[in-house]
């Protein structure tokens, strides 16, 4: 069933939680992957992809237990930063990574978006109440 809002919800709540986990898991495993070439271009750089990695485990983790509020945020943050970082470091360049200014057309890169876009959509529908994430935390009362 799908409703809107605090009166109604998408009342997949497996669903919803699997997709969350393997999204956030996509966003580390893609950092971690890239984290290598980055260590060459920047150690801070290698080191913040491996960050991200660890911090996607324990967010998924955190989901699959059901942890609304810290597992999901904790995901956002890591989802949405990396996302900001990639338009900064491709719009301006950070320090020591010139290189990737202008360089939109990345691979990885655009996935990379894609993923993080899709994981923080699926975070602000389980923090307004579209979709239901951990049913039994709700409260609810009919």
């Amino acid at each position: 069933m799908i409703y809107f809002l605090r009166s109604s919800a998408l009342n997949l709540p497996q669903i919803t939680r699997l997709a969350g986990i393997l999204l956030i898991f996509a966003v580390g495993l893609i950092h971690l992957y890239k984290a290598p070439e980055h260590f060459e271009a920047a150690t801070y750089l290698g080191v913040a992809f491996v960050i991200n990695f660890v911090g996607s485990l324990v967010a998924a983790v955190g989901i699959f237990f059901g942890a609304k509020n810290w597992g999901w945020l904790l995901g956002a943050w890591i989802a949405g930063g990396a996302f900001i970082a990639y338009l900064v470091a491709h719009a301006t360049g950070l320090a020591s990574f010139e290189e990737a200014v202008g360089n939109w057309a990345n691979p990885w890169g655009s996935f990379s978006l894609i993923v993080e876009g899709l994981y923080l959509v699926g975070y602000l529908s389980v923090a307004t109440g579209l979709a239901v994430a951990a049913p039994d935390r709700r409260n609810w009362h009919d």
